[in-house]
């Protein structure tokens, strides 16, 4: 983008101007290193959550499998009960697959995405200030 500098009429106003863009700048950079870190963070965390998520089909199905096979009584009961908190778990598991998982991924890559953009915007229009 061009920017009016042609209507600067100091070099403290130049100087002031390169002051809150270098600024601008360092906050970007910290932020895009944030960024970063929560990215890996939420690939870390969605690898994770997809384990706990597989981990829990494997349990009730097998639940399923002993619930099919056992006669009525306490032991079938059991099995029922357990199936119950592992559907119970795996609400839980996919609530935090939502909010932490894939689309907190894909929330930071949005964020640093713009983050970049705005970094590089910054960078530009500090090198016409300095021209």
């Amino acid at each position: 983008m061009a920017y009016s500098l042609a209507r600067l009429t100091s070099q403290a106003e130049a100087d002031a101007l390169l002051r809150l863009a270098k600024e601008d700048k360092d906050t970007l950079t910290f932020r895009i290193i944030g960024y970063e870190r929560q990215m890996k963070n939420a690939l870390d965390r969605t690898a994770d959550i997809e384990a706990d998520l597989a981990r829990n089909q494997a349990d009730i199905a097998a639940a399923d499998a002993a619930i099919a096979v056992l006669p009525d009584g306490n032991a079938k009961e059991e099995q029922r009960s357990k199936k119950r908190r592992l559907e119970g778990e795996r609400a839980i598991i996919n609530e935090r697959k939502f909010d932490f998982g894939i689309v907190a991924l894909i929330d930071k890559e949005l964020e640093l995405a713009r983050a970049q953009k705005e970094l590089a915007e910054v960078n530009d229009f500090i090198a016409q200030v300095e021209t």
